[in-house]
């Protein structure tokens, strides 16, 4: 829906559903939907819960029961039982350009949860946490303009701000654990790390991103002939919003050491010729 406020200057709401589904998943002969041996995730028992000694913090995991056996022979590809669904809001306004300026700006809000039904996983390990859950940005907020000054300058801005990104913290696991009947420990399921809480509980700061640049334009042969000089910057504000770390065990050395920043503040100079 949009709507045109006053001469040159609209307003406008986008609302957008999307559902993601009928993708193709694998199982094994036997264990697939409408077979003998689904769901595979039978097999399991717990939850058990195992306490990190270093950060003493618990977490809860699965492994298959004892007196289970792990199925084994080819695979059938079926439909998936997973989907995902996208809901997002988008307000919008334009200001055409008039009187030497013009500018657009919009917001949007937008949640993108994925759905583990039973039957969609084998073992139910930290799908609690994952089940129903968005880690896409929760908003996006962008805004840019121009003014054209006398004597053929031109400014222009760009701002954009992102909601951070996911960081899904772990604890360390048992490592190796019961791999069923006639396995062996190392042929069952490792728990190196176990996930503790909702995977969108712990985000990375937001990012305010602005750029901006200027232009000056000569002309010459009655406007043949242009010759334009430009100056930008990137990352204007100079935020370093880290957007990684090196582990995201919290009883690592490393998990407070970043891995990744936000580029520093650039600044370029250009020139162009037209003939």
């Amino acid at each position: 829906m949009q709507h045109e406020l006053i001469p040159n200057l609209a307003v406008g709401v986008d609302y957008i559903y999307r559902k993601y589904d009928r993708g193709t998943a694998t199982y094994i002969v036997g264990t697939q939907p409408g077979a003998a041996g689904f769901p595979l995730s039978q097999i399991y028992t717990g939850p058990l819960t195992f306490t990190d000694p270093v950060t003493g913090m618990s977490a809860p995991f699965y492994q298959i029961c004892a007196t289970c056996v792990r199925p084994s022979g080819n695979n059938i590809a079926v439909t998936s039982l997973l989907y995902q669904t996208y809901s997002g809001v988008t307000v919008t306004a334009n200001k055409r350009f008039a009187d030497r300026w013009q500018l657009n700006g919009s917001v949007t809000v937008q949640n993108n949860p994925s759905f583990q039904p039973t039957g969609s996983f084998s073992n139910p390990t930290g799908v609690q946490f994952t089940n129903g859950i968005s880690t896409l940005g929760r908003y996006l907020v962008k805004l840019n303009g121009s003014y054209a000054f006398p004597w053929e300058i031109t400014a222009s801005a760009n701002l954009n701000v992102y909601d951070g990104g996911v960081r899904t913290e772990t604890i360390t696991g048992p490592g190796n654990v019961f791999g069923g009947v006639g396995q062996s420990q190392l042929g069952g399921n490792t728990y190196a790390n176990l996930t503790f809480q909702p995977r969108n509980t712990v985000r990375f700061g937001n990012q305010k991103l602005l750029d901006v640049g200027v232009q000056k334009a000569f002309s010459f042969r009655g406007g043949k002939d242009r010759l334009k000089l430009m100056l930008d910057a990137f990352n204007i504000l100079n935020i370093n919003t880290i957007t990684g770390f090196s582990s995201d065990n919290l009883g690592d050395s490393n998990f407070a050491s970043p891995s990744g920043i936000v580029p520093p503040r650039v600044l370029r100079v250009g020139l162009s010729i037209a003939f």
